[in-house]
C-alpha cells in the first residue's frame, strides 16, 4: 500500500499549503478515485503507470499550478500542432514529414492517446490543456506511461499520412554530430545519451553573426 501512501500524504499536503484545493472536485470524490484508481490497482501499477496515475490525481483539482511533472522530459524530434480536432507535423528533424497528419503512435490511435492525456493534465482553460497535450505528445517517457512503449527503446513508430515513420535517436545522434561537427563555428553544444539528444543554440549575445533565425532555417 505504498503507492496509496504516497498520495494520500500528497493529498495531506495540499490541503495544508493550497488556498482552496477543493474548489472544483469535492474531497469525497477525491477519495474516491484514490481508492479506484490507486488502492484497487496497487500491486499491478508499474512505475511509469502511477506516474500517470499521479498526473491525473493532481488533475482532479482543475488548477493549472498544481500539477505533477514527471522526471523524465526526453523527446523524440517531432513537434504537433492541433488543427480541428486532428494532429499535424508542424516541425521534426525529417522535414519531409511536415505537414503530414498523426494517425496513431505505436499503432495506437491518436483519439486514444490524446483521450488519456487530457486526463494528465491540470488545468483551467481548455486551450492551455490542449497546448499541453501538443507538446507531450512527443515524449519518450509518456509512451510509457500510457503503455505504448517498453521501458529503454529509443526508437517509435508515428504512423502518418501514407508512412509509418519510425524515429530512431541513435541514427539521429550521430547525424548531429556530423553536421554539428563539420562546421566552422560551433555555434551549438549538444550531449548524446542512450535515450535523448540535447541541443543548446549559444545565445545572440554570444554568438552575434548567427541569429536564431538563421539557427532555426538551419
Amino acid at each position: 500500500m505504498v503507492k496509496k501512501q504516497i498520495v494520500l500524504d500528497i493529498l495531506e499536503d495540499l490541503e495544508q499549503n493550497h488556498i482552496n484545493l477543493y474548489h472544483s472536485v469535492t474531497k469525497e470524490k477525491v477519495i474516491a478515485w484514490i481508492e479506484k484508481n490507486i488502492t484497487a490497482k496497487t500491486d499491478k501499477l508499474s512505475e511509469p503507470e502511477f506516474e500517470a496515475k499521479l498526473c491525473e490525481f493532481f488533475a482532479l483539482f482543475r488548477d493549472a499550478h498544481t500539477q505533477y511533472f514527471w522526471h523524465k522530459y526526453n523527446k523524440f524530434p517531432i513537434c504537433f500542432k492541433k488543427f480541428n480536432k486532428e494532429f499535424f507535423v508542424i516541425d521534426a528533424f525529417d522535414k519531409k514529414l511536415v505537414g503530414k497528419k498523426l494517425f496513431a503512435i505505436n499503432d495506437v490511435s491518436v483519439e486514444k492517446i490524446v483521450k488519456k492525456l487530457n486526463k494528465m493534465v491540470s488545468y483551467e482553460k481548455i486551450i492551455r490543456r490542449d497546448k499541453i497535450v501538443e507538446v507531450r505528445l512527443s515524449f519518450l517517457y509518456l509512451y510509457e506511461m500510457l503503455g505504448i512503449r517498453k521501458s529503454g527503446e529509443n526508437h517509435v513508430t508515428y504512423n502518418l499520412d501514407n508512412i509509418d515513420y519510425i524515429f530512431n535517436l541513435d541514427k539521429i545522434a550521430k547525424q548531429a554530430e556530423k553536421y554539428f561537427n563539420g562546421r566552422n563555428e560551433p555555434n551549438y553544444s549538444f550531449l548524446i545519451n542512450k535515450n535523448y539528444l540535447y541541443i543548446k543554440y549559444f545565445s545572440c549575445w554570444e554568438m552575434k553573426n548567427y541569429s536564431i533565425i538563421n539557427f532555426v532555417n538551419d
